[in-house]
């Protein structure tokens, strides 16, 4: 079973080197954990990513690695479609999978739909986030011409995956079509070194709908406790990024730690004794599933199909006065979490079972 990875930006989660560009997309993440644990139950897996100076066919763990064109190459207007369009065709040619698997809103759907129509293939679109079926904020977020070659490869699509029942919904309602749900992939580094779980965490990439504020001022409420800040920038130079990191740096007990690898944060969630997510939505964040794996609860804004709520899993908060009132309850010790329960739940829904129903569906589609 040949399976292709069509992921532009995945590159530097794939060869863990982050001094190309200091961002990690959660998108990345999940297909590079996905692709890796394929590859162990024996499938054939490739990737195409964009060009960073990298041989043309490159083996990473076992991986193939396609280049499609450099970011930014060629003239502007031009450059979508040569070198952009060109190239990215000879690399879907030369990774001659059976299978081609996309994730987020992008060009991309359409593209993959045209090769797989040409060439006889299937390919497979994942959803990232719930804006990925929302017509009014794909509208407002995408250029035109992304908009059109989305939707139309969406609809042409072999499978279409969601990760929670909210985009499943929107997926019929807004486009008529239907989705297979399947929960977001994690497999937790093994824990050597047993720290102290003591800090409050945040960790994702510097947004305004990831509210980072919320949790600056989170930690200027409660001043005795300690809160770490991580995220690098959405885009170079980017004020917002530089607004949070001068707010931050203000408060005493809270440490601003920029931008960190993916292995960095993994260590550090060792140390989390909550996990704070303030965003206005998400899919299902992969940092959900780094802190319930290690037995921790998280106090989030978002709650994918009442996940967290209904199992005990941590505190939801629509605004910043809950924030603030369910971190003291969690202080205070006013709402339990039994920790090997909350692991007992990840293992059961988020780890070796999501890979066997990839397994299941690129069978079917092969």
């Amino acid at each position: 079973m040949k399976i292709c990875f069509v992921a532009l930006h995945a590159y530097p989660c794939l060869k863990n080197n982050f001094s190309i560009y200091r961002r990690i997309g959660g998108a990345e993440v999940q297909q590079v954990l996905i692709a890796k644990e394929l590859k162990k139950k024996g499938g054939d897996i490739s990737f195409i990513t964009l060009d960073h100076g990298q041989k043309d066919e490159e083996i990473i763990d076992g991986i193939e690695v396609y280049k499609a064109s450099k970011p930014k190459e060629g003239v502007k207007f031009i450059r979508f479609f040569y070198p952009g369009l060109v190239k990215l065709w000879k690399a879907l040619k030369k990774a001659n999978a059976e299978i081609y698997y996309v994730r987020g809103t992008s060009f991309l759907p359409g593209v993959l739909a045209l090769f797989s129509k040409i060439h006889h293939k299937r390919f497979v679109f994942a959803s990232a986030s719930d804006t990925n079926f929302c017509l009014s904020k794909l509208k407002k977020n995408y250029l035109k011409r992304d908009l059109f070659f989305y939707i139309w490869g969406l609809k042409r699509a072999n499978a279409i995956i969601v990760q929670n029942n909210k985009q499943k919904e929107d997926l019929s309602k807004n486009f008529g079509l239907d989705g297979i749900l399947i929960r977001s992939y994690y497999s937790p580094i093994v824990n050597v070194n047993n720290p102290k779980k003591e800090i409050v965490l945040w960790v994702g990439t510097i947004r305004k709908i990831k509210r980072p504020d919320l949790f600056i001022k989170l930690a200027s409420n409660f001043p005795t406790e300690k809160f770490v800040l991580i995220g690098g920038p959405d885009k170079k130079n980017d004020p917002f990024y530089e607004h949070i990191k001068k707010k931050a740096k203000k408060v005493k007990n809270l440490i601003f730690m920029g931008f960190q690898p993916f292995e960095f944060t993994e260590k550090i969630f060792w140390s989390c004794k909550l996990f704070v997510n303030t965003s206005t939505y998400e899919g299902f964040p992969n940092t959900f599933l780094q802190a319930w794996s290690r037995g921790v609860p998280v106090l989030s804004t978002v709650d994918p199909d009442n996940i967290v709520k209904e199992n005990n899993l941590g505190l939801v908060a629509q605004n910043e006065n809950e924030l603030i009132l369910q971190m003291k309850n969690f202080l205070d010790k006013k709402i339990n979490f039994d920790e090997n329960k909350i692991k007992n739940f990840f293992y059961e829904n988020f780890s070796e079972s999501i890979i066997n129903q990839y397994l299941k569906l690129f069978k079917e589609l092969c």
